[in-house]
């Protein structure tokens, strides 16, 4: 989402963009969900890679003898981990791994690398000096980033798709929406929907993405350990994902440290109520802290919590508002500002 509002954001300015992808992968830009496709898309096989990463060397060669520097580490980074660069460009964005020599790059979270550089934190840290404007997608990554790394970066939310349809009659129904892996921690959410149905009649739905039916995947445990408690609505369309998001009063999200949530804010717009943890941007940025939506911190809150939110009708009136701050209207203009375009 970051990558095409970004394209069409460009393009709309009358630039032409091209969108590099590492591998081979056979991919096909989907309109329906991305919208306009960019003027060319270029897949960035190994050979490809290995010619462009000579390329630049190359050219980088000149200035390094120049300056006496033949071995600088920024510059030797700069040609050897941005091989894809400014050469026959005007601007270079990087919406997913943060790797030097971009005009602009957009970390997801503070801990994002490349593949192969998990073991290169300090190589990594060193290449990040060379992005010309750093931008983070919430307050609590910028923070992050500059604990962790000493980087100061700006802010700018991920564009969030907004419900098409009005909401509907809403029902005494608590959803999460995300992909099924343990780092959203689902666990919890079915340990909170079991707390709730000991007071009160609530149904709770994860609409997930990530289906992995095979023995001992943690979807596969995942639907021993909801059995009876939650239902589980995998790999849905679209369409019916946001016919639930309509239908539920409450949006529960169980993942602590979650840098910004764009399942948080869809569910928003849908007019549900969200109850989060109080750590990570969904609750800094998205519910300023509870100004809009629930924070727990516990097992025990989080039951407390839902259910103070499933009677909030004044809230769920404000939600939707404050979910049209994230709309991909305010992340083009945004990000035209910061790019001074």
């Amino acid at each position: 989402m970051v990558a095409s509002s970004s394209i069409h954001a460009l393009q709309q300015r009358g630039f032409r963009v091209h969108l590099a992808v590492l591998g081979n992968s056979g991919l096909t830009w989907n309109s329906d969900q991305f919208g306009a496709p960019p003027d060319r898309i270029i897949r960035l096989t190994a050979p490809h890679l290995l010619r462009r990463t000579i390329q630049a060397f190359d050219h980088s060669l000149p200035t390094l003898r120049r300056a006496k520097l033949y071995l600088s580490l920024p510059a030797t980074l700069y040609a050897l981990l941005t091989p894809f660069y400014h050469r026959g460009y005007e601007l270079v964005l990087n919406t997913n791994y943060l790797v030097g020599g971009a005009d602009f790059g957009y970390i997801h979270y503070p801990d994002a690398k490349p593949p192969l550089m998990h073991q290169l934190t300090p190589i990594w840290r060193s290449s990040l000096f060379l992005a010309k404007k750093i931008v983070c997608n919430s307050s609590w990554t910028s923070q992050a980033v500059e604990r962790r790394l000493g980087l100061r970066a700006e802010v700018l939310y991920p564009p969030v798709h907004m419900v098409s349809p009005p909401p509907r009659s809403k029902e005494d129904l608590v959803v999460g929406v995300g992909r099924i892996s343990p780092d959203k921690n689902w666990e919890r959410f079915v340990r909170i929907a079991a707390g709730v149905k000991k007071r009160r009649s609530v149904k709770f739905v994860i609409v997930g993405h990530g289906y992995d039916a095979r023995p001992g995947s943690y979807c596969s445990k995942l639907v021993v350990l909801a059995d009876g408690k939650v239902h589980l609505a995998l790999d849905v369309t679209e369409e019916a994902k946001w016919r639930i998001l309509s239908e539920a009063k409450v949006l529960l999200h169980t993942k602590s440290a979650e840098h910004f949530g764009i399942g948080v804010v869809e569910a928003m717009s849908a007019g549900a109520v969200p109850v989060v943890n109080r750590d990570g941007g969904a609750w800094t940025d998205i519910l300023e802290k509870g100004r809009y939506g629930y924070g727990y911190s516990d097992d025990s809150s989080a039951v407390e919590a839902v259910l103070n939110a499933l009677d909030d009708e004044a809230l769920a009136k404000q939600v939707r508002v404050k979910a049209a701050q994230f709309s991909e209207e305010r992340f083009r203009d945004r990000l035209l500002s910061l790019l001074k375009l």
